[in-house]
């Protein structure tokens, strides 16, 4: 059996995040990973905390990898490309779109950062704002892409957007091989259950990987069924499966 979590036909492990690296490499950029001191955040001297600054990648998140993965590694139609999105990810599908020459139609609920909207549409995208929260937005790209043809490129629950957000893991382990416990932001699980697939069950004794995000009561996710508690909403199974096989620990606030 091949190490990974297996989704559909691709299976989501270091090989594959390896070859997916490769592919979008010349498109986004090495982001910086920085040392601090844990007196700076109150803690004891002697902890040494690491910091990949994923808001210095293009479009300001980790998003645009896997954007590129996704406009890379399948086949786009004449129609382009559908994503829905509560700012960041659509910014990265319509900047990897417009870097690529595809066409974008992006759909985002009222409640998305005005700054987002002009952001998506500078890069060139069609933008739709509809709704008042996500699930609302989500419905509309996916009857868009019914009628259009366009590819829809889920912001967390698609093989290749694991693909690309692991290669975080990828860079950060090269960066510094000896991080312990990864602390990693968990919204719909596309990062987390990227990263977990990179660092995998190796030396279990001495690195473990966790998780911190908000509930469905936040409203971060508004409309998604079943909150995250434990990481298990309906949409997010993908990196939810990917943790659970990788030994993930994941806490809501």
């Amino acid at each position: 059996m091949r190490r990974g979590s297996s989704v559909g036909q691709v299976t989501v492990g270091r090989e594959s995040i390896t070859r997916t690296y490769e592919l979008i490499r010349s498109h986004i950029r090495r982001t910086p990973a920085i040392d601090v001191d844990g007196s700076d955040f109150a803690l004891d001297s002697s902890i040494r905390m690491v910091f990949k600054l994923e808001l210095l990648q293009h479009t300001g998140s980790f998003k645009t990898r896997g954007a590129f993965a996704n406009l890379l590694m399948r086949e786009i139609p004449e129609a382009g490309v559908v994503a829905a999105s509560g700012g960041n990810h659509g910014a990265a599908v319509a900047f990897a779109a417009r870097k690529l020459g595809k066409r974008a139609r992006i759909f985002v609920p009222a409640v998305s950062s005005p700054e987002k909207q002009e952001r998506i549409r500078g890069y060139g995208a069609d933008l739709v704002v509809i709704g008042n929260r996500y699930a609302e937005a989500l419905a509309a790209s996916e009857e868009w892409a019914a009628q259009s043809g366009a590819l829809r490129i889920h912001a967390y629950d698609q093989a290749e957007t694991l693909l690309g957000q692991g290669t975080v893991g990828l860079e950060f382990e090269e960066q510094d091989p000896q991080l312990d416990t990864l602390l990693v932001a968990v919204g719909g699980g596309g990062l987390i259950g990227g990263i977990a697939a990179w660092y995998g069950r190796q030396d279990q004794s001495r690195r473990r990987r966790t998780g911190s995000g908000a509930d469905a009561r936040s409203g971060a996710r508004g409309g998604t069924p079943g909150g995250y508690r434990g990481g298990r909403n309906r949409r997010g199974l993908f990196g939810w499966r990917t943790c659970r096989r990788t030994h993930v620990f994941h806490r809501t606030d």
